[in-house]
């Protein structure tokens, strides 16, 4: 399957429109494997699509259980989060090998951190994209690069209102996607 994004024809942009035309419908990736040009790939159910500032995109597939990383600079598709398998593993791990169940939503903060609403895992991950370790939660919760954390959510649903265990682990049900504030 393509993943499309309609852009607006502006002066300077990748791909060229034709004359005189307002919109472009440009492919912009067509999941893995690993560090293939992104219009020779394929992904089996592109869900969401979100790029952060330096004009990357990342792309959820529910179907394959993995979110997916268009490197703008160089157009080379890699699997960011999942392993193709659908459950959930441990936090604290590379993010490439851990388990996901139907990443549906996602959305990167200012920094370029990718979220990952873990859909039938009733989570919200977090996966820190870049080169150094992060702290988050005023640094109660240290989150080394390439690697994943369970932010929000317990792994279950619980019957009662949040919060059902500490801060960042609430339950929450089939979480989708909201977009972060920048």
């Amino acid at each position: 399957m393509l993943v499309v994004v309609l852009l607006a024809s502006i002066a300077g942009a990748q791909t060229p429109c034709p004359a005189n035309s307002k919109l472009c419908i440009t492919t912009v990736a067509g999941g893995g494997p690993n560090d293939l040009p992104v219009t020779s790939s394929t992904i089996g159910t592109p869900w969401k699509v979100v790029q952060d500032a330096s004009g990357n995109s990342f792309i959820s597939d529910p179907f394959s259980n993995r979110v997916f990383e268009v490197n703008a600079k160089t157009n080379v598709l890699t699997v960011v989060a999942g392993n193709i398998l659908s459950g959930y593993t441990q936090d604290g791990q590379a993010a490439t090998i851990a388990t996901l169940d139907r990443p549906l939503g996602i959305a990167v903060d200012s920094h370029g951190n990718l979220y990952i609403a873990d859909s039938e895992n009733n989570v919200i991950r977090f996966v820190n994209v870049g080169s150094t370790s992060v702290g988050l939660f005023n640094n109660a919760l240290t989150v080394a690069a390439g690697h994943i954390v369970t932010i929000a959510g317990t792994g279950s649903a619980c019957g009662g209102a949040p919060p059902c265990g500490n801060l960042w682990r609430w339950a929450i049900f089939g979480p989708t996607a909201k977009p972060l504030a920048r």
